[in-house]
């Protein structure tokens, strides 16, 4: 089984790699703002039904971005070190909402170990799209088993103060990282 450490290892590449707790350059405040708006952003989803709409919705949303991106693919951006490409931000978004929900598994009993070692390695735009809506599909099985008396249960999570702790928030989090990845990649058209 793979380990947080794994995860944060500087073996990964850096966009397929979690920080490790404490690495966050953000202040509580900064953190405790940037989450509060996510909540407030995302509160009316009440209901597993309504979040699970919402996750097909913002992959579904990541897609359409990157469907009209006209440039090549490169695995890395030229003369950067801290932008990613849009390969890199699209298997960032495929291996990230597999590890949010391998974690989230942990609160309601479900055993998912392979979502948390997806790598995945896009040659194309073409291979991106397919594999976003793949790891929404393999995880549909999953999220259908996440009732709303599952919603407000804790999760013990390696990221501590950076995110919520509960499978709601997990959802969230979720639904909310393809929206702003969505949103970097079309500032980059």
């Amino acid at each position: 089984m793979i380990s947080w450490n794994d995860l944060s290892s500087e073996t990964r590449p850096a966009h397929l790699r979690f920080a490790s707790t404490g690495e966050s350059d953000a202040s509580p405040e900064i953190t405790f703002q940037r989450y509060g708006s996510i909540r407030t952003r995302y509160s009316h989803l009440a209901n597993s039904k309504d979040l699970l709409t919402e996750l097909d919705a913002s992959r579904d949303r990541f897609v359409t971005i990157l469907e009209d991106i006209n440039w090549d693919w490169p695995d890395r951006l030229a003369n950067t070190k801290t932008l990613w490409s849009a390969r890199e931000i699209t298997e960032h978004v495929a291996f990230s909402e597999g590890v949010i929900l391998g974690i989230t598994c942990s609160a309601i009993q479900l055993e998912a170990p392979y979502l948390i070692t997806y790598l995945p390695c896009f040659g194309s735009k073409e291979e991106g799209i397919e594999g976003i809506i793949a790891m929404g599909e393999t995880c549909a099985s999953i999220y259908s088993q996440i009732s709303d008396l599952d919603l407000p249960k804790q999760i013990k999570t390696p990221f501590e103060i950076e995110w919520g702790q509960t499978v709601w928030e997990m959802l969230v989090r979720n639904i909310a990282h393809a929206d702003e990845h969505a949103e970097v990649l079309n500032g980059m058209k």
